[in-house]
């Protein structure tokens, strides 16, 4: 389980996992500011709409998701220092533990500034996740310690 062969250039520092709220919501009403000029009126003319009937709201689909952060690396593995504009970005590697070996799931994350990431999941159940930073010229760090989480 997320295990991959590669070089070992980057340290990266701690991920840590924290639950998102799961569901939707629904979009709140603006109000607008009435117009000195009148609106065109469309053409043709629309037909009155219906009365709308009490039906109850469709159900949407259920999320699952989580909240992933975590620290920058400041040293590559030799131990010299890494500057913050040296990060390309980060790989996110996760896989269901249901699901069979080497099934992981990879998110690229643009940026080295970006230390945090929604990630939504089609189900809810068992995941792990682990993170490898990217500098400047592509090299990629050792994966992080994965941690779990079950996801409602």
């Amino acid at each position: 389980m997320l295990a991959r062969p590669g070089k070992q250039t980057l340290l990266v520092g701690s991920l840590a996992l924290l639950l998102a709220a799961c569901g939707g919501g629904g979009g709140g009403g603006g109000s607008s500011s009435p117009s000195s000029a009148p609106a065109p009126a469309p053409s043709p003319a629309p037909s009155p709409a219906p009365a709308p009937s009490p039906a109850p709201a469709p159900t949407p689909a259920a999320m699952h998701s989580v909240q992933l952060s975590w620290s920058a690396p400041a040293t590559r593995a030799d131990g010299s220092p890494l500057a913050a504009n040296q990060l390309a970005g980060y790989r996110i590697y996760y896989t269901a533990t249901d699901t069979p070996a080497n099934a992981d799931t990879m998110l690229p994350v643009s940026g080295g500034a970006t230390t945090s990431l929604k990630v939504n999941l089609p189900s809810a159940g068992e995941y792990s996740f682990a993170i490898t930073a990217l500098d400047q010229s592509g090299l990629e760090s050792s994966l992080s310690a994965p941690v779990s989480v079950s996801v409602p």
